[in-house]
């Protein structure tokens, strides 16, 4: 055994076998990057403009993970990906906001802007609240 890695397969401290914590850890954080990508990678095929890397001052709810706004008129849909969110964070916000596309009536009430009609919803930080973005 080293200070990080199993060497030989018969330790005697019922240690797991697949590495030390901080290697698990690497291994369940790729795994979710890369499930991020794949998830917004199907929301572009289907034709929702997804802008990743967002600055929380940028967002229109500062402690928002994502948000999802539609425009009136094209059937538009927007998601916005805030560039703070830790990425397990992130791919719950991800779950919700697939069903909250396949039931758009979820995103609120219309919104009259200088420019156009929108509505949207923040998927909060850390929490499963959802608020509607202010005007």
């Amino acid at each position: 055994m080293t200070l990080h890695a199993l060497i030989a397969d018969n330790a005697t401290d019922g240690s797991r076998r697949d590495g030390c914590p901080m290697e698990r850890q690497n291994r369940l954080q790729d795994q979710c990057r890369r499930r991020i990508e794949r998830r917004l990678t199907a929301f572009v095929a289907e034709g929702i403009m997804v802008r990743r890397q967002i600055a929380p001052e940028d967002m229109q709810v500062d402690d928002a993970a994502l948000e999802i706004l539609e425009h009136h008129g094209t059937r538009r849909l927007e998601i916005r990906v805030s560039r703070a969110v830790p990425s397990h964070e992130l791919l719950q916000a991800i779950d919700e906001a697939e069903d909250i596309i396949d039931e758009p009536t979820k995103l609120g009430a219309w919104t009259d802007t200088s420019t156009g009609r929108w509505r949207g919803l923040a998927l909060r930080r850390g929490r499963s609240d959802r608020k509607g973005i202010p005007a």
